[in-house]
C-alpha cells in the first residue's frame, strides 16, 4: 500500500476503500504509520524496485510480528522444499514400482547374477541395477565425486523434468598414517601361567565353596526381603495415602510424625534389599575370578 498510494497522507475514507476488514484500532494504527513512512518512501515514477520494497518488508514483517499476526509475515528469500514442489523422488523401489510391476507393458530388470528383479524388495537390495537400467551411473558418480561424495541412490525430479537434484552421501577419508584405536595387538604367547601350590589349591577350592554357599544364603534371604518389602510397600503406602487424605482437615503435628515414620520405615526396606543385592553381586564376582585363577 505504502507504494501503491501516490498521496503523502491517507485518511480513514482510503483505509476502507483498501481493506474493509480492519478494526478501529487498526485503521488509526495504520494511518498512523503509512503517514510516518511514506514522507521516506523514494518516488518512482514506473514500478518500483525490489531494493525499496525490501527495507518496508523487513520493517512489516517486525510489526505484524510484534503484533501477534505471524501468519501474515512474507519470506523474504523463500527455500521450497522439494515436498512443496511436488517433486518426484526416485528411488529403487520407485523404480520397480513405476516401470516394472505392469505385468503386460512393464520392463523387466536383472541383478548381478543374471536372475530377474521380482518385486519391491529384490529392487531395493539391488539399487545399481534399477538405477543402471536407466541412468548412466558412470556420469553420476562422477558428478558426486567431484563433490567428494558417493551416489546415493536417490534422484529427486524437478517439476518441468528440467532440473534434478542428485543425492549423495558423504566419503570417509581413510589416511594410511592415521593408527586405529581397536587395532588388534598381536598375541603374545610368552604369558607365564599361575601354578599353585597343593596347599594354595585346597586352600582356595575351600574358599571357593564357602562364596558358593553364600551366595545360595544370599540368594534365599533376597527372595524372602523381596517378596517382604513389596507386600510391605503395598501396605505402607496405603495407609500413607489414607493419612494424607486426612492431612487438609487435620493438621497435627501427630499425624506428621506419623507419616514420617511409615516413609521412614518404608525406606529402611529398601535399603536392607539394597544391602543383600550388593552383597550378593561381589560374592558372585569373587567366585568368578576364583574360577578363573583355578
Amino acid at each position: 500500500m505504502l507504494l501503491e498510494i501516490d498521496k503523502p497522507s491517507v485518511s480513514e475514507v482510503d483505509i476502507i476503500s483498501y481493506d474493509n476488514d480492519l478494526s478501529d484500532n487498526e485503521k488509526q494504527v495504520f494511518i498512523r504509520l503509512f503517514n510516518n513512512i511514506k514522507p521516506y518512501i523514494t518516488h518512482t515514477p514506473s514500478s518500483p524496485f525490489m531494493s525499496h520494497q525490501l527495507r518496508f518488508v523487513s520493517f512489516a514483517n517486525d510489526i505484524l510480528s510484534a503484533c501477534r499476526y505471524s501468519q501474515y509475515v512474507q519470506d523474504i528469500s523463500p527455500m521450497p522444499s522439494s515436498a512443496a514442489l511436488h517433486s518426484l523422488a526416485l528411488d529403487s523401489p520407485t523404480i520397480y514400482s513405476l516401470f516394472c510391476s505392469s505385468k503386460e507393458r512393464g520392463y523387466y530388470l536383472y541383478k548381478e547374477d543374471g536372475s530377474a528383479i521380482r518385486d519391491s524388495r529384490d529392487a531395493t537390495w539391488n539399487q545399481n541395477a534399477c538405477f543402471g537400467a536407466f541412468f548412466d551411473l558412470k556420469a553420476i558418480d562422477g558428478i558426486c565425486a567431484s563433490s567428494g561424495l558417493r551416489f546415493a541412490h536417490y534422484i529427486n525430479v524437478r517439476p518441468g523434468c528440467k532440473t534434478v537434484s542428485v543425492m549423495g552421501k558423504l566419503e570417509k577419508v581413510h589416511s594410511s598414517n592415521r593408527t586405529s584405536r581397536y587395532k588388534k595387538r598381536p598375541a603374545d604367547n610368552n604369558i607365564p601361567a599361575i601354578v599353585l601350590s597343593e596347599e594354595n589349591e585346597v586352600q582356595l577350592k575351600r574358599e571357593m565353596e564357602d562364596l558358593q554357599s553364600t551366595i545360595e544364603t544370599l540368594n534365599a534371604k533376597l527372595s524372602t526381603l523381596t517378596k517382604a518389602k513389596n507386600s510391605g510397600v503395598y501396605k505402607k503406602d496405603k495407609a500413607i495415602k489414607d493419612l494424607k487424605a486426612k492431612w487438609p482437615s487435620s493438621k497435627t503435628e501427630a499425624l506428621y510424625k506419623q507419616i514420617r515414620q511409615l516413609k521412614a520405615d518404608r525406606f529402611q526396606e529398601f535399603q536392607e534389599v539394597d544391602h543383600v543385592r550388593k552383597s550378593l553381586k561381589s560374592a558372585r564376582s569373587q567366585l568368578y575370578w576364583k574360577k578363573q585363577v583355578s
